[in-house]
C-alpha cells in the first residue's frame, strides 16, 4: 500500500509539473513571457522528465491520479462561485 501511495503522489505531482511546463511554453508562444534559450531548454527537459516519470509510475497510479485531480475540480469551481470570482476560461 505504501508503494502505491508513493507512486500515486508522484503521478499527481508530475502531471501538474508537466502542466506548468506546458503553460510556460504557451506564455512564451503568446509573447507574455520573454525568456532565454537556456530557459526553453530547461522547459523541454522538465516536460520530458515529467512524461518519463509519469510513464514509470504505471498506468494504475496515473489513472487514480487523474481521477483524484478531476474530483477536485467541482470543489475548485464551487469555491470560486462562493467567493464571487469571475469564471476562469
Amino acid at each position: 500500500m505504501f508503494e502505491f501511495l508513493i507512486l500515486l503522489t508522484t503521478a499527481i505531482v508530475l502531471v501538474m509539473y508537466f502542466g506548468c511546463a506546458a503553460a510556460a511554453v504557451r506564455l512564451i508562444q503568446t509573447g507574455v513571457l520573454k525568456v532565454s534559450a537556456a530557459f526553453k531548454l530547461i522547459l523541454a527537459l522538465a516536460a520530458i522528465y515529467s512524461c518519463w516519470t509519469i510513464y514509470g509510475a504505471g498506468s494504475e497510479a496515473l489513472l487514480w491520479g487523474i481521477a483524484l485531480l478531476l474530483a477536485g475540480f467541482p470543489v475548485f469551481w464551487l469555491l470560486r462561485l462562493a467567493r464571487g470570482s469571475k469564471a476562469v476560461t
